[in-house]
């Protein structure tokens, strides 16, 4: 988003700069094949988000990677999940050699079909079991568009304790640690502040998962689009964020949001998901 708005803001720069396009998009001659390969390498290098359950298990915690790209996100986001994790303060309970036989993509439903071993899940706190299922729910779904999740073991409904598989899971975002006290501008200071800091998860993290918001972006995007803005010095540190207006549904505000060194003000909006203020991926007004 802060993007978006540098954009608008330094769009005269960019404009300034279209002359020396050809000049500057041009490989030189010296260009060796281990420069070639290095730029190949982080091409195919994804950023992407993993959840976890929490070793109490009421809650999911959240953890980022950047890894190797294969064939689709799905299937990126699944290898990865049943690699584990070791972030302290997080379980991982997957019966060892797990293996993912098959993953498709229908429409906003993925469909992922997991080797036998994976019937041997067990544990005694079922709060982890239930949020185990839903770590592998939750983080495919942070896929823009992506609305159900159905999991197959060898091609076969599974039937693992009381949890029910016949139906598509949906997202579930009652088991994520989000602010629901807090107000839309100060959801947005902190937002913003993190982008400034280039905590690019922590701020990812306070963005709508709206899956019906067509402007939505996944985590590895939005990375990367800020990545290019943080180094060329495009994102904003001294900004003042102010009061906020809310519609009648009570659902949808805006926050005003004054740039300092351009003396420009903008609109950004931000939107109510279950009981929780979230940056909006619109455009700011």
């Amino acid at each position: 988003m802060k993007k978006i708005i540098m954009a608008i803001l330094l769009l005269p720069i960019f404009l300034n700069f279209s002359g020396c396009t050809k000049k500057t998009n041009e490989i030189p001659k010296t260009s060796t094949k281990i420069e070639k390969s290095a730029i190949e390498d982080k091409k195919s290098k994804v950023n992407i988000i993993l959840f976890y359950p929490s070793k109490e298990g009421s809650s999911l915690s959240a953890s980022s990677r950047l890894v190797s790209f294969n064939n689709s996100l799905e299937r990126t986001i699944l290898e990865e999940f049943l690699k584990g994790t070791d972030t302290k303060d997080t379980l991982y309970i997957i019966p060892k050699g797990t293996k993912l036989l098959s993953v498709s993509r229908k429409e906003d439903t993925i469909i992922l079909d997991l080797s036998k071993e994976f019937n041997d899940i067990s544990t005694e706190n079922e709060a982890v079991l239930n949020n185990t299922i839903y770590s592998i729910v939750n983080s495919l779904t942070e896929i823009p568009g992506i609305k159900n999740v159905i999991i197959r073991v060898e091609g076969k409904v599974p039937k693992i304790n009381n949890i029910s598989f016949e139906n598509p899971f949906k997202r579930n975002r009652s088991i994520f640690n989000r602010d629901k006290t807090s107000k839309p501008n100060d959801i947005l200071k902190k937002q913003m502040e993190f982008e400034s800091q280039g905590r690019w998860l922590d701020a990812y993290l306070l963005y709508s998962d709206d899956e019906n918001n067509t402007y939505r972006k996944y985590f590895d995007d939005y990375v990367k689009e800020n990545e290019e803005a943080f180094a060329q010095g495009f994102i904003s540190k001294n900004f003042t964020v102010g009061s906020y207006t809310v519609d009648n549904t009570g659902t949808h505000a805006l926050v005003k949001v004054k740039f300092n060194d351009t003396n420009r003000e903008l609109n950004i909006g931000m939107i109510k998901i279950e009981e929780s203020w979230m940056v909006d991926w619109i455009p700011p007004q």
